[in-house]
Protein backbone atom coordinates (compact mmCIF):
# COMPACT_ATOMS: atom_id res chain seq x y z
CA UNK A 1 0.00 0.00 0.00
CA UNK A 2 1.45 3.47 -0.61
CA UNK A 3 0.92 6.64 1.56
CA UNK A 4 -1.59 8.36 -0.85
CA UNK A 5 -3.86 5.09 -0.49
CA UNK A 6 -3.41 4.87 3.16
CA UNK A 7 -3.79 8.85 3.57
CA UNK A 8 -7.27 8.67 2.04
CA UNK A 9 -8.24 5.49 4.07
CA UNK A 10 -7.27 7.16 7.19
CA UNK A 11 -9.61 10.41 6.08
CA UNK A 12 -12.51 8.30 5.35
CA UNK A 13 -11.90 6.51 8.28
CA UNK A 14 -12.68 9.09 10.71
CA UNK A 15 -14.69 11.34 8.17
CA UNK A 16 -12.30 14.40 8.32
CA UNK A 17 -12.56 16.91 5.73
CA UNK A 18 -8.74 18.13 4.28
CA UNK A 19 -9.04 21.07 5.84
CA UNK A 20 -9.94 19.27 9.29
CA UNK A 21 -6.76 17.13 8.85
CA UNK A 22 -4.44 20.06 8.17
CA UNK A 23 -5.33 22.45 11.23
CA UNK A 24 -4.97 18.84 13.42
CA UNK A 25 -1.67 18.20 11.71
CA UNK A 26 -0.67 21.76 12.08
CA UNK A 27 0.24 21.26 8.47
CA UNK A 28 -0.71 23.80 4.64
CA UNK A 29 -3.96 23.07 3.28
CA UNK A 30 -2.56 23.75 0.07
CA UNK A 31 0.22 21.14 1.82
CA UNK A 32 -2.39 18.73 2.62
CA UNK A 33 -4.23 19.09 -0.53
CA UNK A 34 -1.18 18.54 -2.84
CA UNK A 35 -1.53 14.86 -1.58
CA UNK A 36 -4.73 14.13 -2.93
CA UNK A 37 -4.44 16.38 -5.96
CA UNK A 38 -0.65 16.26 -7.42
CA UNK A 39 0.34 12.82 -5.40
CA UNK A 40 2.66 14.45 -3.65
CA UNK A 41 4.94 13.24 -0.55
CA UNK A 42 5.17 14.70 2.25
CA UNK A 43 8.46 15.08 3.89
CA UNK A 44 9.89 13.70 7.10
CA UNK A 45 8.28 16.73 8.84
CA UNK A 46 4.88 16.47 7.33
CA UNK A 47 4.66 12.22 7.66
CA UNK A 48 5.13 12.65 11.75
CA UNK A 49 2.91 15.39 12.25
CA UNK A 50 0.18 13.06 10.16
CA UNK A 51 1.58 10.76 11.53
CA UNK A 52 0.79 11.88 15.64
CA UNK A 53 -2.66 13.06 13.45
CA UNK A 54 -3.80 9.99 13.01
CA UNK A 55 -1.90 8.10 16.13
CA UNK A 56 -0.14 5.71 13.82
CA UNK A 57 3.66 5.21 12.87
CA UNK A 58 4.80 6.88 9.97
CA UNK A 59 5.73 3.64 8.68
CA UNK A 60 2.14 3.05 9.12
CA UNK A 61 1.42 6.03 7.21
CA UNK A 62 3.65 5.52 4.36
CA UNK A 63 2.81 1.46 3.69
CA UNK A 64 5.81 0.29 4.82
CA UNK A 65 3.93 -1.86 7.54
CA UNK A 66 0.15 -3.32 7.81
CA UNK A 67 0.56 -2.75 11.95
CA UNK A 68 -1.08 0.27 12.82
CA UNK A 69 2.20 0.80 14.62
CA UNK A 70 0.73 2.85 17.73
CA UNK A 71 3.95 4.45 19.86
CA UNK A 72 3.44 3.83 23.19
CA UNK A 73 3.75 7.42 25.13
CA UNK A 74 6.08 6.05 27.27
CA UNK A 75 9.15 5.27 25.08
CA UNK A 76 7.89 7.83 22.15
CA UNK A 77 9.47 11.08 24.01
CA UNK A 78 12.84 8.94 24.32
CA UNK A 79 13.38 7.71 20.46
CA UNK A 80 11.41 11.07 19.23
CA UNK A 81 13.85 13.20 17.56
CA UNK A 82 12.98 16.91 17.72
CA UNK A 83 12.33 19.59 14.56
CA UNK A 84 15.67 20.36 13.79
CA UNK A 85 17.03 16.62 14.00
CA UNK A 86 14.46 15.49 11.35
CA UNK A 87 15.53 18.72 9.35
CA UNK A 88 19.17 17.99 9.82
CA UNK A 89 18.42 14.13 9.09
CA UNK A 90 16.09 15.26 5.82
CA UNK A 91 18.75 17.37 4.64
CA UNK A 92 21.66 15.14 5.24
CA UNK A 93 20.11 12.41 3.08
CA UNK A 94 19.71 14.38 -0.27
CA UNK A 95 23.72 15.25 0.15
CA UNK A 96 25.76 12.84 -1.68
CA UNK A 97 28.44 10.38 0.14
CA UNK A 98 31.22 12.57 -0.36
CA UNK A 99 29.71 15.48 1.24
CA UNK A 100 27.82 13.50 4.39
CA UNK A 101 30.86 11.84 5.45
CA UNK A 102 32.47 15.82 5.08
CA UNK A 103 29.61 16.96 7.28
CA UNK A 104 30.34 13.94 9.80
CA UNK A 105 33.83 14.84 10.15
CA UNK A 106 33.29 18.27 10.68
CA UNK A 107 30.65 17.32 13.45
CA UNK A 108 33.05 14.85 15.10
CA UNK A 109 35.66 17.36 15.23
CA UNK A 110 33.45 19.96 16.65
CA UNK A 111 32.25 17.01 19.34
CA UNK A 112 35.75 16.58 20.17
CA UNK A 113 36.74 20.41 20.78
CA UNK A 114 33.11 20.40 23.22
CA UNK A 115 34.07 17.82 25.57
CA UNK A 116 37.37 19.49 25.93
CA UNK A 117 35.38 22.85 26.85
CA UNK A 118 33.53 20.82 29.29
Amino acid sequence: MDFLTRFKELTEEKSLTLTEVADGAKLPRSTVSSYVNRGSMPSILQARALADFFGCSVDYLIGREDDFGVISSSNSEELSLSDSELELLELFRTLSEVRQETILDSLRGMAVMQKKKA
